[in-house]
């Protein structure tokens, strides 16, 4: 009797453990930020530029399909270069404003889709000759 109910159960686990399998992965989307970043007036004021890098460390192609950057206001940046996309695992892209003028801090935002989202990346203020004034992380 026992013997007949151990092996139905066991059965009955091992149907359930394959149906579990058998469903396909589902694409996730996930919300990054990062910063405030900010480099002082000096730089700010004249002509430093705003850097939002994403490195995909991950094994599946990740779709960036929200790019932005504001102030510490609210105000929505304009986009002037992006090379952001469909991103391949071992691959980087970046998205950038030019020649900010207002001293404010900088912060960007992106939204990373897929059936595996592994992104990591940073915000990054640069001057005219693009070193690097300042930089901080991308955070879930």
């Amino acid at each position: 009797m026992y013997a007949r109910l151990t092996i139905a159960a066991i059965a009955a686990m091992i149907g359930v453990g394959a149906t579990a399998q058998a469903q396909p992965m589902t694409a996730q989307k996930v919300f990054y930020g990062a910063g405030p970043s900010y480099a002082g007036a000096p730089f700010l004021l004249n002509g430093a530029n705003v850097n939002c890098r994403v490195f995909n460390f991950g094994t599946t192609n990740v779709t960036i399909s929200q790019r932005q950057i504001f102030t510490s206001s609210g105000v929505a940046v304009k986009i002037a270069g992006n090379s952001c996309g469909v991103l391949k695992p071992g691959k980087s892209c970046a998205f950038y404003s030019n020649n900010s003028a207002d001293n404010v801090a900088y912060s960007c935002r992106l939204t990373g889709s897929g059936t595996s989202v592994n992104i990591s990346g940073v915000v990054e203020i640069q001057d005219e000759s693009s070193n690097i004034l300042a930089v901080l992380p991308l955070t879930k």
